[in-house]
């Protein structure tokens, strides 16, 4: 399903504090990502913090985020949820060395890894022992060895390899679910779509809740954000008339409320903020 989702960020271009690496081939069906500083980021000047505010859009994804603080050699963690709203984070550069490395899962895979439903994780940001129960007992000090991204990355996927061979296969019917969704990049209706796979509403939306942590109908709108986000993003559509009709909205006036609702923007701020 990877090769028909491919989710981005509020401002996808790579910089020196953030760039993302595809995982190994073996990994590519479940992980979006890799991502970080490249290298340690060093300290912006004695007693000095410097902060910035970036915004967190709904991408489809699941992330573990890790902080390390290069002076303490202390490490944190935590278990990022599906999101389905965007909020902004506050970024600080601190009085010392630090990194921050982070793994995407798409939405579908995160129970592979995973120790537990996924049932309350929409919206959640948490420690990530709540959803891994072994990560930092078998990765604190791997990560705190391993000063740079790719070193991280080896590591990491050891780990996960190990987590999807002793994980169970997922039920066919979301399976099936998400395939119709991700084809038609969100527009299918949920009655129609539990047609397609003959399945009750209430029977998939218990599948959805458990595996995924949101609803079908909120997993398909996001998808259509993602699908909007993107069609603007790379061929820098601002016909926004025409991607209402494409999107099937009522008018463009409901395309731009929609659009803001999940990229907390209209589509030419938002392209503006990516551009910038």
């Amino acid at each position: 399903m990877s090769n028909l989702f491919n989710p981005i960020i509020a401002k996808p271009q790579n910089t020196l504090q953030y760039i993302e690496i595809p995982p190994s081939n073996m990994l590519k069906p479940y992980i979006r990502c890799f991502w970080g500083s490249f290298h340690p980021l060093l300290p912006s000047g004695k007693n000095k913090q410097r902060s910035h505010s970036t915004i967190i859009i709904p991408d489809g994804c699941m992330d573990i985020v890790v902080d390390i603080n290069h002076i303490s050699n202390t490490l944190s963690a935590a278990f990022c949820g599906i999101n389905d709203a965007p909020f902004h984070t506050v970024v600080t550069t601190k009085a010392a060395t630090t990194s921050t490395f982070g793994i995407r899962f798409y939405f579908w895979a995160v129970p592979l890894f995973a120790d537990t439903t996924m049932r309350d994780a929409l919206n959640t940001f948490i420690d990530v022992d709540n959803y891994f129960y072994d990560f930092r007992k078998k990765l604190t000090d791997i990560l705190l060895a391993k000063p740079s991204i790719m070193g991280r990355i080896a590591a990491m996927e050891n780990y996960l390899l190990s987590c999807l061979q002793a994980s169970r296969p997922m039920n066919p019917n979301i399976l099936n679910a998400l395939y119709y969704i991700l084809k038609t990049k969100g527009l299918i209706s949920i009655p129609a779509l539990c047609a397609k796979i003959t399945i009750s509403q209430r029977h998939l939306e218990r599948l959805f809740t458990e595996f995924i942590g949101a609803s079908p109908k909120k997993i398909s709108d996001i998808v259509r954000f993602q699908m909007i986000w993107q069609d603007m993003y790379y061929s820098r559509n601002r016909n926004f008339g025409d991607l209402a009709y494409h999107y099937q909205f009522a008018d463009q006036s409901h395309f731009i409320n929609n659009f803001k609702k999940y990229a907390g923007r209209t589509p030419l701020e938002a392209l503006q903020y990516a551009e910038s």
